[in-house]
């Protein structure tokens, strides 16, 4: 009698709880967070770049020594292909090509001249590191530019000189295509001999400004 006593008590305290337990209203649960991925520079692009160089040049004209420097703006476009590794590192191939403006004037030996250059390529290789989207370069490869002198005495000339660009380089993309860039180069064309009396060594200090998109 006791003992169906105790259970029918037992009964009467757990039944309510459990009752109310099953009737309360249930608690939302918060979705997993969705972490956003991480910008991937991997792929092709291309886009258009403008600034300034400034070339320095010494020549040797029948055994004289002269110097000369001599500035410039150009515009231009490049193109290339650059993939992401998944430790961040970026390795790329990249060329470009460019048109200069603005002549130069010296005199050297009591004659008077203008130089100035027209066009100018480069094809080089990069590597860099990403941080997320911000991107640090080097850059290097090779180098051609055509330039021309219009002297008072051998009147108009050309000549086509090539050699090595080093340089390094900032880029940032402002959406997922769109990207801007900063970018320094130094170019050396070697010593070279122009003609049987004149040898030239000329290199050039490049700064550019580039906003660029991705394929």
């Amino acid at each position: 009698m006791r003992s169906a006593f105790l259970g029918i008590l037992l009964c009467s305290i757990t039944l309510p709880a459990a009752a109310a337990d099953l009737l309360a209203e249930p608690q939302p649960v918060a979705p997993p967070a969705i972490s956003e991925a991480a910008y991937n520079w991997s792929g092709a692009y291309g886009g258009l770049e403008g600034g300034m160089n400034v070339m320095r040049g010494s020549f040797v004209i029948n055994g004289n020594p002269h110097n000369a420097s001599m500035q410039d703006r150009f515009i231009g476009a490049f193109a290339g292909y650059q993939y992401e590794f998944s430790n961040n590192v970026v390795l790329g191939l990249e060329a470009d090509v460019r048109r200069s403006f603005g002549k130069t004037q010296y005199n050297g030996f009591g004659v008077g001249s203008e130089m100035w250059t027209d066009w100018s390529s480069t094809i080089r290789a990069r590597v860099g590191y990403a941080f997320d989207r911000t991107l640090i370069y080097a850059t290097g490869g090779w180098a051609v530019q055509r330039g021309w002198v219009d002297s008072t005495v051998t009147g108009l000339d050309n000549d086509v000189n090539t050699g090595y660009v080093l340089g390094a380089g900032l880029e940032y993309a402002f959406t997922d295509r769109i990207f801007g860039r900063l970018e320094y180069q130094f170019t050396d064309y070697r010593k070279k001999r122009v003609s049987i009396w004149t040898t030239s060594d000329t290199n050039s200090h490049t700064v550019m400004l580039g906003i660029g998109t991705r394929f």
